[in-house]
């Protein structure tokens, strides 16, 4: 990724920017552009190496000097600028570009298990209605990801809207302390990363550790996670408890359907005047709501504005294959996250199935999470259950125990072989049938999608 920064810096001012140490004779005048990738270099670029191993860094370095570039870089015997961890000169720099930012009003920090992009997405709809706002890119939500968010953000940006993930404890908190938000935001404390971490405590630590660079802004987070009261303290919000900040109450109107009213601190009212299926998505409309009136909207602003969000710009997809549908949810999982979607389904018509692949990244509680999972799924009167990946028998035992007929349950544990999992779709299923997909990212059910549309092309031909 190519960025061009709007305020040039020399060589030496960068330098000290980063923490690095000149070790290149170069005599470029002003930076105008950085890089990650060499493919990009021009000359007069900083070319930020982040290559995983020593010898493609070698190579990277030595290329992107033939470019004309100066490399920021881990090796110490080449011409470069010499930082022992480029990652984290990437975020210095993107903590000085953000104080140049001379516009800019709210910076909101978004982290927890789940729903950080749904919740960053909704916030950003919303607060374009007032603000010019610049959000994370896709999912960057790592030093790296993060830093080029930050980094390409316009020079009159008004609000900035950035997710943070984490892989171990102290992560989030140098995020947060790089980028100083005035709203960090808590989306929830689920069981994402407890393989890493240990137990839903250290998840709790590591995700309040988005605080700890907002001493004088506010704090948005769950009502009733003891977890998260104990160590901080903020505002909240809960679809239930009318005793949060912000929450929801459902009303009857007068067809008979209900309603469910976001409320604000304030006592608000808003209604959001599209289709909405799920729990978990009014959970993150809610956030957003309250994420939004923290940063100055007023409640008339965002009934206006609640208008403006995409539903398209969700994950979840609903994708009609022959008879089927399918609704594709791979992107990734976790206890919580597949709950909310296996909530959902219930919402459509018989007959209902899910493919459930493999949650990776859950230690010794993987075996407790997709036993719990696939008994889950029985409760709610699933017709089939497809189990795909090495922890698929712990699926189908859950699915059992819950009542399940041992006939509408398949496995597959070749997470090599997706073919075969189609082939107990396409063989099994019933006309109109409805298949939830939702796994890991790295499980790779997409494969399973494209070889159910191969079927049907060739069934067409």
């Amino acid at each position: 990724m190519r960025i061009m920064l709007n305020a040039p810096v020399t060589l030496e001012t960068l330098a000290l920017i980063i923490g690095a140490k000149i070790k290149t004779d170069s005599s470029l005048g002003l930076i105008q552009c950085i890089t990650t990738d060499t493919r990009e270099c021009e000359l007069g670029d900083l070319f930020f190496d982040l290559a995983s191993t020593k010898e493609l860094s070698r190579r990277n370095v030595l290329e992107s000097e033939s470019l004309g570039a100066v490399a920021v870089s881990a090796i110490t015997d080449l011409p470069c600028l010499y930082t022992p961890d480029v990652s984290i000169a990437l975020l210095r720099l993107a903590a000085y570009y953000k104080s140049t930012l001379r516009e800019l009003k709210h910076t909101v920090a978004i982290t927890g298990s789940v729903g950080k992009t749904t919740t960053k997405n909704f916030l950003s709809a919303l607060l374009k209605t007032k603000y010019r706002v610049h959000s994370t890119i896709g999912n960057f939500n790592n030093f790296i990801g993060l830093s080029l968010s930050v980094l390409s953000a316009p020079c009159d940006t008004e609000a900035l809207v950035l997710e943070l993930g984490m892989n171990r404890e102290g992560e989030i908190s140098e995020m947060s302390r790089a980028i100083k938000p005035t709203l960090a935001v808590i989306t929830n404390i689920g069981t994402s990363h407890i393989g890493r971490l240990g137990d839903r405590a250290a998840i709790a630590r590591a995700k309040a550790e988005i605080t700890d660079g907002n001493a004088e802004g506010y704090t948005l987070y769950p009502a009733g996670e003891e977890l998260l009261g104990e160590i901080i303290r903020g505002l909240t919000f809960s679809l239930d408890s009318p005793d949060a900040d912000f929450h929801t109450e459902n009303k009857a109107c007068p067809t008979g359907e209900n309603l469910t009213v976001y409320k604000t601190r304030d006592g608000c009212e808003l209604l959001f005047p599209k289709a909405l299926v799920g729990r978990h998505l009014h959970l993150d409309l809610l956030i957003a709501i309250s994420a939004s009136w923290l940063c100055g909207m007023s409640g008339e602003e965002l009934g206006a504005a609640l208008g403006s969000i995409n539903m398209s710009q969700q994950r979840s997809r609903r994708i009609s294959i022959s008879d089927l549908t399918v609704i594709d949810d791979c992107y990734n999982a976790s206890l919580e996250s597949v709950k909310a979607m296996l909530d959902t389904l219930t919402d459509y018509p018989s007959p209902r199935s899910m493919l459930l692949g493999d949650i990776l990244e859950l230690g010794d509680s993987a075996y407790y999470i997709h036993r719990s999972l696939g008994l889950y799924a029985a409760s709610l009167g699933l017709e089939r259950l497809y189990a795909f990946g090495k922890y698929a028998l712990f699926t189908a035992e859950g699915a059992l125990q819950g009542g399940m007929s041992e006939s509408g349950i398949f496995v597959n544990l070749d997470t090599e072989r997706p073919d075969l999992t189609a082939e107990q779709i396409i063989e099994e299923h019933k006309a109109g049938e409805v298949v939830l997909f939702k796994a890991s990212r790295k499980t790779g059910l997409e494969r399973v999608i494209a070889l159910l549309k191969k079927w049907e092309e060739e069934n067409v031909c």
